[in-house]
């Protein structure tokens, strides 16, 4: 991005793109918790319903079946830690629609008196513009840079779970 001389529209442009970033960001988390949370009811189905049907009395060749399916849903739980990422994903994709919420009425609440003061003193407006793009693109990456390490975190942990070292111990 190049400087302008205007600081305003400079101001303005960093904002835009802060806010489209989060906006970008928030996306690619959505899907992954949409998906983990697909495969977490996919894998509470085939225990619950498998449980039930076991318990039902089923010939003992398809108990046996269901009984390794619900092994096996387990073992993918466990291994790819769905559940612990599911849960941070989901949240990390809540705090950034939050966020954007946020950001965006702020900055719908806040400009307004700034025009209305545009008209009185407008090298006064130019500045409070500024202060509000600037607090705004802060926020913006304060948050972003909160949710990104929580989701960091999170998938340190998840892979500390697979070592197998940790389970010797």
């Amino acid at each position: 991005m190049k400087m302008n001389s205007d600081p305003v529209e400079y101001a303005q442009n960093i904002f835009e793109d802060a806010f489209n970033e989060a906006r970008k960001s928030k996306k690619p988390v959505l899907i992954e918790s949409i998906i983990r949370r697909i495969w977490a009811y996919g894998l509470k189905g085939i225990a619950v319903f498998s449980g039930i049907a076991i318990a039902s009395g089923v010939d003992e060749f398809i108990s046996h079946i269901l009984g390794i399916a619900v092994a096996v849903s387990v073992a993918i739980d466990f291994l790819f830690s769905n559940h612990e990422r599911m849960v941070a994903t989901t949240k990390a994709s809540q705090a950034y629609n939050r966020l954007i919420k946020e950001v965006r009425r702020t900055h719908q609440v806040e400009l307004t008196p700034i025009l209305i003061q545009k008209t009185k003193n407008s090298e006064r407006a130019k500045t409070d513009l500024i202060e509000l793009l600037g607090s705004l693109t802060s926020l913006i990456h304060t948050q972003c840079e909160m949710i990104e390490q929580a989701l960091d975190e999170i998938n340190l942990k998840a892979l500390d779970s697979l070592s197998i070292e940790r389970e010797r111990q």
